[in-house]
């Protein structure tokens, strides 16, 4: 079994191997993987372990032993990926080939530290290489040194390394405008901290710093956890600053507005499960929205909760019919009754509240979408819910909603905040860092 933590050089060859040779010798390497190209004498592969004088080490010097021989590398210490002719100047085909080479390698040697150097071989090779060490993070490395012509580094030279910051920094930020766009704040959050592995100290790793708060905030408030998500934007106000209003509200101690607020951000994380295609759980979303409005309502009325409502004082308030009718939801021995969704709004009806009047309004289109919702996978049944029965409960339920606000609470609509992200678009800071070409 390979030992783990080895020191491995990918390199390309074609033209002088001096440099290849002297990438090789100074540095310790466990293990070098050539990229060559077949063929006979044209190939790249012959410079590597060719037999007699395969290399050439200047225009006007003698050719002398194979890479290896001139490095003293045995058989265990190097490998040859041999690349075909239809693949050294096909950039795709090329960068698909390494891809899978390298894969299987970091698949042998884990830990391994890896650089790659792409001072040698045909341009797509030496780009295929590029891009593939970027997409693992790997470190670069190029060899300079004086030139006899315009064509190629011939003796004297050694590796420097290369820098491909702005590179990944521009991949990593479309990927996580991209996460944005999909309204994933998960993912823009481990974007974020991959990229954080790899960023070097400075004005860089503190701009990830605050993406990576900003992202795991909103994915703090977009599973409901406001007190937490409240504590990642307030540090990055100049990220989050529009958003800050209404989270502040979500996670406040005012029990009774609190709850209007939490009932249009179910809303809201409704509409964006929906435009992620996941209907079952925005339609979960809107009957507990619906639900909260009438419990939310019958708290601020009568200070009372759905779910432990003093039977003394509802008989002092209900004409006897009704009251019989809620006589039978009390729980024996409490003196307090429990009532769901219907129920509850037809208390608030029957004591006089224009929400509770409302809904019983509409009771039969409402309790028909809702139909909808008692049927999913996600309540009692087996129907999975489509755009069309999305639709459908949306327009009943959020209208309904709309309605009930403007009666209870009107200045809540305008305080409630959609997430940035999908329909929302993206807040003006995303796009204006870097280069990278973003999804709008």
């Amino acid at each position: 079994m390979e030992r783990m933590g080895k020191r491995i050089l990918v390199v390309t060859v074609g033209g002088s191997c001096a440099p290849i040779v002297n990438a090789i010798t100074s540095e310790q390497y466990d293990k070098v993987f050539f990229v060559c190209s077949k063929g006979g004498r044209a190939g790249s592969e012959r410079q590597v372990d060719g037999e007699g004088r395969p290399c050439s080490f200047g225009d006007n010097d003698e050719n002398r032993p194979s890479i290896v021989a001139q490095a003293g590398l045995d058989e265990e210490r190097y490998e040859k990926w041999v690349l075909g002719h239809d693949a050294i100047d096909d950039l795709d085909r090329c960068y698909a080939e390494l891809k899978r080479r390298c894969a299987e390698m970091v698949e042998l040697y884990p830990d391994a530290e890896v650089v790659a150097n792409f001072t040698g071989g045909t341009k797509t090779m030496s780009a295929a290489l590029t891009l593939v060490a970027i997409s693992f993070g790997w470190d670069l490395a190029l060899n300079q040194g004086l030139r006899r012509d315009c064509h190629r580094v011939t003796g004297g030279d050694v590796a420097v390394p290369v820098s491909a910051g702005s590179i990944l920094e521009d991949r990593y930020l479309s990927l996580f405008r991209q996460a944005f766009a999909a309204l994933d704040y998960s993912m823009a959050q481990e974007v974020a901290s991959a990229f954080l592995k790899i960023a070097e100290a400075g004005e860089s790793k503190r701009r990830w710093l605050e993406l990576r708060s900003f992202a795991e905030g909103l994915s703090l408030w977009d599973r409901f956890q406001y007190a937490d998500a409240l504590g990642c934007l307030e540090m990055v106000p100049h990220l989050s600053g529009e958003y800050l209003g209404a989270l502040r509200g979500l996670a406040g101690k005012d029990e009774i507005r609190r709850g209007y607020m939490v009932v249009f951000d179910l809303v809201n994380n409704a509409r964006r499960r929906a435009m992620q295609g996941r209907f079952d759980d925005a339609v979960a979303r809107l009957y507990r929205a619906t639900e909260l409005m009438a419990q939310t309502r019958l708290k601020e009325r009568f200070g009372w909760n759905s779910g432990e409502i003093p039977f003394a004082e509802l008989k002092e308030r209900l004409p006897g019919e009704e009251f019989d009718y809620f006589r039978k939801r009390v729980i024996e021995g409490k003196g307090i009754l429990q009532t769901a969704l219907h129920d509850t709004y037809r208390l608030l009806d029957l004591l006089g509240d224009p929400v509770g009047r409302l809904f019983m309004e509409q009771e039969s289109r409402i309790l028909d979408v809702l139909k909808v919702r008692n049927l999913s996978f996600l309540a009692h049944g087996f129907e999975p819910i489509g755009t069309e029965k999305y639709v459908k409960v949306a327009n009943v339920i959020e209208g309904f909603l709309d309605h009930a606000a403007k009666v209870a609470c009107p200045d809540i609509l305008k305080r409630a905040k959609q997430l940035p992200g999908g329909r929302a678009g993206l807040p003006m800071p995303l796009l204006k860092i870097g280069n990278a070409p973003h999804v709008s």
